[in-house]
């Protein structure tokens, strides 16, 4: 929802999917929250994880390579870890870590702002 208000008091052109399935040739399947398509240009995939996540760390990784989105585009997003940790994790694994303090900030350094 922060992502979406974002985007229209930017007045930014958007779509976006919530609560998908993507399945590939291989026959693997995979459960996405949400995925934004900003200005036509700039793919932002968002899962969102309460409690233990680290168990999910290599499947995002692994569907990131596999969908092509550039590491600061994908997005696992964890409530409560602190910004240390959202750094650390980032640094160590395929995939951008964000919080929910720091989740609007990253979107807008993506979006050049």
């Amino acid at each position: 929802m922060k992502l979406l208000k974002h985007c229209y008091e930017n007045k930014g052109l958007f779509s976006c999917l919530r609560s998908f399935n993507i399945q590939f040739a291989n026959d693997d399947k995979y459960e996405v929250d949400v995925f934004f398509l900003i200005n036509s240009r700039i793919p932002v995939f968002i899962e969102c994880k309460s409690g233990e996540f680290r168990p999910f760390i290599e499947k995002y990784g692994k569907m990131r390579r596999r969908l092509e989105i550039a590491k600061e585009n994908f997005l696992l997003l964890v409530l409560g870890v602190s910004d240390e940790q959202v750094q650390g994790l980032t640094k160590m694994y395929d995939i951008t870590f964000v919080n929910e303090t720091g989740f609007i900030k990253h979107i807008n350094g993506l979006l050049g702002g």
